[in-house]
């Protein structure tokens, strides 16, 4: 199942939408409500492990992580949430020490990166990435 947040940018027109693009290879889509201020449901989540996800303390309280292990950023790097792992490696934006010093104690090997100018945008690391 595939889950996509609903948010001022993706309403359920736009679930539907990809659910009729997708579904013929076997997936099914399911929206699910975000906290205000979340642009999409990347922007304050990653996928760390199979059964682990970085995420703001208002997106674990949902409960949309029910089942899963979960890690939360500290207080004032939520922005940080926005990591991609990527084999081994987990890319995380430079600019949130508390956040990569809580991933490596937690035995993942991060990269900081310099994402800057797509921050201005309101651009993080999923934004820029290009996964299938």
């Amino acid at each position: 199942e595939l889950v996509v947040g609903l948010s001022e940018r993706t309403d359920r027109r736009g679930v539907a939408a990809l659910e009729r693009c997708i579904g013929p290879w076997g997936y099914s889509v399911r929206g699910a409500s975000l906290p205000s201020g979340l642009l999409h449901l990347k922007t304050g989540c990653s996928l760390l492990a199979a059964d682990t996800v970085l995420a703001t303390r208002e997106l674990i309280a949902s409960g949309l992580f029910d089942g899963y292990e979960t890690v939360a950023v500290p207080d004032g790097e939520e922005a940080a949430a926005n990591a991609i792992r990527v084999n081994a490696h987990v890319l995380l934006a430079e600019g949130y020490p508390r956040t990569e010093g809580l991933l490596a104690r937690l035995g993942f090997d991060v990269m900081a990166v310099p994402v800057g100018q797509a921050a201005l945008l309101d651009g993080g690391l999923s934004c820029m990435s290009l996964r299938f």
